[in-house]
């Protein structure tokens, strides 16, 4: 419709402005009155960009799962197992588990860099839980990459990264089976 398509330029004008918000706000008017539009390939790279700023990034999140649904799979997919934003991939993988395709999401990458950026030994241990339950050669490799990452440690020393949760890496290496 005419309409639709005023919703679109408006939202391409709002953009092309940096009046980011707004452009989100026409883009959705337009995807309500015109499905087509949720493919517009400016509308994503949109709403990927206003990820990256902390104060657009819930809107856009939103905007991706609840106005483009289908259409942002592959991008929420894609973030949710290798964004290095903690938050990000969180906020991801709640819209893939929304639109119905949590069971597509790559579990292994997103697990060691939740191990990664862990705050503290008891969400360090959950992760450990839930690598050694994902299973496969994946997630081995990536149990023995934790259990052997060493970070620096006074000048000519190292520790082990994942120090206070070593044993259950080792025990839990132990109970998967051999590849």
């Amino acid at each position: 419709s005419s309409v639709a398509k005023g919703r679109y330029l408006e939202g391409r004008a709002s953009a092309c402005l940096d009046k980011t918000e707004e452009a989100l706000r026409a883009y959705g008017g337009a995807i309500d009155l015109d499905s087509g539009y949720r493919h517009d390939p400016r509308i994503l790279d949109l709403a990927k960009e206003l990820l990256r700023k902390p104060k657009t990034r819930d809107a856009a999140m939103d905007f991706l799962r609840d106005k483009l649904g289908e259409a942002a799979l592959p991008t929420l997919i894609e973030m949710a197992g290798h964004d290095p934003n903690k938050k990000l991939r969180e906020q991801a993988r709640q819209a893939v588990a929304k639109l119905g395709a949590k069971d597509r999401i790559d579990r292994v990458p997103a697990l060691e860099l939740d191990l990664r950026q862990a705050r503290g030994c008891k969400e360090k241990k959950q992760i450990v839980s839930r690598l050694a339950q994902t299973g496969g050669p994946e997630a081995k490799a990536a149990l023995r990459r934790a259990r052997d990452a060493q970070v620096k440690d006074g000048f000519f020393s190292k520790r082990y990264l994942h120090d206070c949760v070593r044993r259950d890496i080792i025990e839990a290496l132990k109970t998967m089976p051999a590849q």
